[in-house]
């Protein structure tokens, strides 16, 4: 099977038990120097064979791939005993694209994205509470900002891990070469 079919049965699978978060994926970036960090972000489409999320361009996430676009994901959902594995250049969306998914956001999430200086210090709450009650009182349509977006993941490399017992993991390694995709079995 393409792994990339096996993704989407995956991913279908997780939205449809209604897990919390099912959505939730752990992305690794790093510096150009190769110092890693990882955080949480949401998954929210596979587009022709990229996965994609949004974020604040400006973040630690954003700055790291801007000079490092090579990037690390994983799915795990404990409930299926699943654990995806995901290696992949990313780069940002169109902005149509970052511009359609923004208006679908609820507009505390479209204020909030406008007003958070993402990954950046910041000294005083109370300032930036402020700022959102100001955003929230005029009522008016938020623009997506030009330093908020998607990025699009071209997968290169996935594996699939499955519970086994006695700690006998199913794993399938999948490489994409020029043409296809390349299938390994390994040990768990």
């Amino acid at each position: 099977m393409n792994p990339i079919e096996k993704l989407k049965i995956c991913l279908d699978k997780a939205e449809k038990l209604s897990m919390e978060n099912w959505n939730a994926m752990t992305l690794a970036t790093a510096t150009k120097e190769g110092f890693p960090s990882a955080r949480i972000v949401l998954y929210k489409d596979l587009i022709d064979e990229k996965i994609i999320f949004y974020t604040n361009y400006h973040s630690r996430k954003g700055l790291e791939i801007l000079e490092n676009p090579n990037v690390a994901m994983v799915f795990y959902w404990e409930e299926l005993g699943t654990q995806i594995r995901i290696r992949g250049i990313a780069k940002k969306t169109s902005r149509e694209l970052s511009e359609k998914y923004f208006k679908l956001r609820p507009i505390g999430s479209q204020i909030s994205a406008i007003v958070s200086k993402q990954s950046q210090e910041f000294t005083n709450i109370v300032e930036v509470k402020e700022e959102i009650k100001s955003f929230q009182k005029e009522g008016k349509e938020v623009e997506c900002p030009n330093y908020w977006g998607g990025y699009e993941v071209s997968i290169n490399e996935i594996e699939f891990w499955s519970l086994g017992e006695n700690r006998f993991h199913d794993r399938s390694l999948y490489q994409r070469d020029e043409l296809d995709w390349k299938e390994i079995y390994l040990y768990p």
